[in-house]
């Protein structure tokens, strides 16, 4: 596992996905103070929408790219591969269209008849960004990777800058703002690595694609469909301050998904190409070790690293945020544990036991929220249970098709540390 970890290519790849993270992490930081609560609370939740979109509308399609890249490429197939996933990008883009048109914006309290316009090019262009930047991570095509996050960072920051200046900040020039950098890098690509020969529709590459990704796109529907119905769900009970409040909470614990999808990108590369020639059980064994180990100190990090930015920082422009806190951040935490099941489950073609945990969850959550009181901590409550039944189900599953055998010695710890902090925040503790 270090091996894999401290080799220099994949260090290179470390540093540029970091490089990646932090900078979509601190945008909304920043948007956060130069737009009002109302403001920036509706954003987050018309961004959340759109990446809604852009995760469950792709159907998946960059999910099976990368699990069948290596078998493509050998079979010389990896060209009209990328442009048969566009298609399917296409077609999913068009059903969002279609479903936005159908649910008016007045279902979820705003009204902007061009918007559903704008949330399509957002979904379409990051779509087919995100398949150019596995193109990159796979072919190792460092030097154009990280100049093209560099140029993004760059054009993004000059954009919002310009925009700034000339009180243009609406939703519709934000989605802009985040699609427009990557759209003129898509340019390039398109006049200088496209070939005339990629342009070949294969019915069997979208149907081998879509039926790997069938059990996944539910998986992804409801985890980040229960995100967005929590956010639409504070936006039309509580009030701007509630709602910039729990759309600032959902960013800062996003930090989590961010050391996950590091950490990923580091390791499903390793494990797919493994898992074609040998047995990888035993080093996804190792693989938990330390995943968990790294997760436990970034816990501490992150509880400490918020009071800080709280009481220096964050608590004079968003109230209370405190309490949201520890419960977003054991939520998170669950939400982790499970993203090592998923692997375990996709690298053996069992998604479909993916599927079944988070349909379970999502019912769980459903109930929960209908049976509490109408307040932010039985919001709080329910999503932390979706996670932590969604996380139990999965495990439990696990153990139907593998004999992997784990280590949880890390795992109490975090879950011992954190659940101290939630007690300490909601009083139970504290009388």
């Amino acid at each position: 596992m270090m091996n894999i970890i401290t080799s220099q290519p994949l260090s290179l790849v470390v540093i540029i996905n970091i490089l990646q993270k932090v900078f979509s992490y601190s945008i909304f930081f920043i948007l956060a103070y130069i737009l009002s609560h109302n403001e920036y609370g509706l954003f987050e939740t018309i961004y959340s929408i759109g990446y809604f979109g852009v995760m469950v509308f792709g159907l998946q399609a960059e999910s099976a790219f990368a699990r069948y890249y290596y078998i493509d490429k050998e079979n010389n197939q990896l060209s009209k591969s990328i442009f048969n996933v566009i298609l399917i990008y296409l077609f999913g883009s068009i059903l969002f269209f279609s479903l936005l048109q159908l649910f008016n914006p007045r279902f979820f309290q705003f009204d902007n008849s061009n918007l559903s316009i704008y949330l399509l090019l957002f979904v379409i262009i990051n779509l087919i960004y995100s398949l150019v930047l596995i193109y990159f991570r796979f072919e190792a095509i460092y030097k154009i990777y990280i100049a093209a996050i560099i140029y993004e960072i760059i054009t993004f920051f000059s954009l919002l800058g310009f925009f700034y200046l000339k009180n243009l900040l609406s939703i519709e020039y934000l989605l802009i703002l985040f699609s427009m950098p990557k759209l003129s890098i898509l340019f390039y690509i398109l006049f200088t690595k496209a070939s005339k020969d990629a342009f070949q529709i294969s019915i069997p590459t979208i149907t081998k694609y879509l039926k790997y990704s069938i059990n996944i796109i539910p998986v992804v529907a409801i985890s980040f469909g229960v995100l967005m119905f929590s956010r639409i769900f504070v936006l039309n009970n509580f009030n701007d301050l509630t709602l910039s409040n729990y759309s600032m909470g959902l960013r800062i614990s996003m930090a989590y998904l961010f050391f996950n999808e590091v950490f990923r990108f580091i390791v499903d590369p390793v494990m797919i190409k493994k898992d074609r020639t040998e047995n990888v059980e035993s080093l996804m064994e190792n693989v938990f070790i330390k995943y968990t180990e790294l997760l436990l100190y970034f816990n501490i990090f992150m509880i400490i690293s918020f009071y800080f930015l709280n009481i220096y920082f964050l608590s004079y422009r968003f109230e209370d945020l405190a309490m949201f806190m520890p419960y977003l951040f054991l939520a998170n935490f669950f939400n982790l544990l499970i993203n090592y099941f998923l692997l375990v489950h996709n690298l053996n073609f069992k998604t479909i036991y993916n599927f079944i945990a988070f349909f379970i969850g999502a019912i769980i959550f459903s109930l929960s929220l209908y049976l509490s009181v109408l307040s932010v901590t039985s919001l709080l409550f329910s999503l932390l249970l979706f996670y932590f039944s969604t996380f139990i189900i999965v495990f439990f599953l696990s153990k139907k098709n593998s004999t992997i055998k784990l280590n949880f010695k890390y795992v109490y710890i975090s879950l011992f540390i954190m659940l101290i902090n939630l007690f300490i925040e909601s009083g139970f503790l504290i009388k």
